[in-house]
């Protein structure tokens, strides 16, 4: 019997942060620490571990579940324009 593949997507830092539209500096310095945030995973490598990686749906749920909406609204001069 024959297993099928399994296609497993990981994400690295210029992923997640192309995802959540920011600079990879502003995601490694400002939402990766966050406590909320999932946590990396690492694949073994001979050097011991690769680079963090995320599953994308990990990364999306935590998005979703921070959006906000209005927190800042843009004042009515700008929205007109």
């Amino acid at each position: 019997m024959q297993i099928p593949p399994i296609t497993i997507v990981l994400w690295n830092s210029d992923d997640c942060a192309a995802f959540l539209r920011c600079s990879r500096r502003r995601f490694m310095e400002k939402i990766r620490p966050l406590p909320t945030f999932p946590p990396p995973r690492y694949l073994p490598t001979v050097e011991g571990s690769s680079r963090p990686l995320w599953f994308p749906d990990e990364v999306e749920m935590w998005a979703a579940s921070h959006l906000q909406h209005n927190k800042h609204p843009r004042p009515a001069a700008e929205v007109a324009a």
